[in-house]
């Protein structure tokens, strides 16, 4: 299989947007497999898209030249996450690609990242509590906290942008529609998602980084309202399009967002100051937020959210220790298998034993070399010391052989009555020692043993 870029392979499709999908990709260095993410983001969308941008312009060229401007913004977007690569609670960028079509107009931006589980997926299996909500609130604040002071707004923070990690860190990310600000800009397009989304974004108006602050209080009130935006009854399971629409016009007309059905006063009123209207009653930026969240832990909390997160992270080191030795296994079967005929040539022939296939370890089954006082050393262990014993143990192996093959000789060319006192006198010579010689005596017509006389 050829990789899909560079060293990296694809191994799953983590999902499709709009404007492309993600990836779970793969590489292998000495044995062992690194994973990261992979944003594959075309430009335009779709064939259908492209026809309708063909369709605006004189000809092609003038419509390679309009795409070819959206390529270069969407990499001064990407110039923006490198300048936040390695920062706390922010999802990392690794690497890009910005690659032209080879059929048609247009261009693929590939865009490699750490890989990390997005906050829809993570709640599936994990109860976001009070608590863990506070502690989003806070990661999320330190990440705003650090963009504010690059003059970055997000302007897009919805839980699809929100991921954890692996030691239960919330991260933002998708940066796909931030902009750098010198200075205070006014925002002209109205752009993220409705339901997160601060008033004066959605009225065009000018706007600064405390629209971030308002859309993570939305978040936040979203899963603190068992799921429903401000002015959606709870107790509705199936929202119509006109009850969203409904409650959007209440909000984005300045009604007063009643509380959460869920949180304790404080975690509230902290939530609706975030959610204010007026921009002015709001908190002045992140470090103010966060400053109010912390309050809201109390030390119990603390003791407990850091238990929590404890046992998250020895659950996934044991569950990465178990996908380990199941590799460890696997490679094991394959090594095995393709070196197998080498191995018993080179045993065979260095050390002169014989191989036992009886005994199953686990999930593969190894060969074994056996001694003299049949103890077992495993083949790709190192072998035995006392290479004497396997060789004395391999030639009474090859005596009882012979001895097998002599006795079948005799039954075909020697009289019946004759082949016990031959076969006597073979073991005699081979194991009998010298001082029980004289106890049997071929001229005799009688055998004594012990003193004793036998009968012909």
């Amino acid at each position: 299989m050829e990789p899909f870029w560079e060293s990296w392979y694809i191994d799953s499709c983590l999902g499709t947007g709009s404007y492309g999908s993600v990836y779970k990709v793969y590489k292998s260095e000495f044995g062992k497999r690194f994973y990261s993410a992979l944003k594959v983001i075309s430009i335009p969308k779709s064939e259908a898209e492209e026809r309708e941008i063909l369709s605006e312009y004189q000809d092609a060229q003038s419509a390679s030249e309009y795409l070819y401007e959206i390529s270069q913004d969407i990499f001064k977007e990407i110039q923006i996450m490198e300048e936040l690569r390695g920062k706390t609670n922010i999802v990392s960028f690794e690497d890009h690609k910005i690659i032209k079509k080879p059929k048609g107009i247009g261009y693929f931006v590939l865009i490699r990242m750490e890989l990390l589980t997005d906050l829809n997926e993570y709640i599936k299996t994990h109860d976001l509590t009070e608590t863990m909500l506070v502690k989003l609130g806070l990661d999320l604040c330190t990440a705003l906290s650090i963009c504010e002071k690059r003059n970055i707004i997000h302007r897009d923070i919805k839980p699809a942008n929100i991921f954890v990690s692996v030691d239960g860190d919330f991260k933002l990310g998708d940066f796909g529609i931030a902009r750098r600000l010198e200075g205070l800009q006014t925002g002209l397009s109205v752009k993220g998602t409705y339901n997160y989304m601060a008033p004066e974004v959605y009225r065009g108006e000018a706007y600064d980084a405390r629209v971030d602050i308002y859309s993570l209080g939305m978040v936040m009130y979203y899963y603190l309202n068992e799921k429903h935006a401000p002015f959606i009854p709870t107790s509705r399971k199936i929202v119509h399009s006109e009850d969203k629409e409904e409650a959007l016009r209440q909000r984005f007309q300045g009604e007063q967002i009643p509380n959460p059905v869920k949180g304790s006063l404080d975690l509230n009123a902290a939530v609706l100051k975030a959610c204010e209207f007026n921009r002015e009653n709001r908190y002045k930026n992140a470090d103010e937020f966060y400053q109010a969240l912390s309050k809201i832990l109390t030390l119990d909390d603390a003791i407990l959210m850091k238990h929590e997160f404890e046992i998250q992270i020895k659950r996934n080191s044991e569950d990465v220790q178990e996908k380990n030795e199941l590799n460890k296994q696997d490679l094991f079967k394959t090594e095995f298998i393709k070196g197998i005929t080498q191995e018993m040539e080179r045993i065979d022939a260095s050390t002169g034993t014989y191989m036992d296939w009886t005994k199953e370890d686990g999930m593969t089954q190894e060969p074994f070399l056996v001694d003299e006082n049949n103890e077992v050393s495993s083949l790709f262990q190192d072998e035995p010391s006392n290479v004497t014993q396997l060789e004395a143990s391999n030639r009474k192996v090859k005596r009882i052989c012979f001895i097998g093959i002599f006795f079948f000789l005799i039954l075909i060319v020697i009289k019946p009555q004759r082949i016990v006192g031959s076969v006597i006198d073979l073991v005699q010579k081979i194991f009998v020692d010298d001082e029980s010689k004289d106890l049997y005596d071929p001229s005799a017509t009688d055998v004594r043993l012990d003193g004793k006389k036998l009968k012909d």
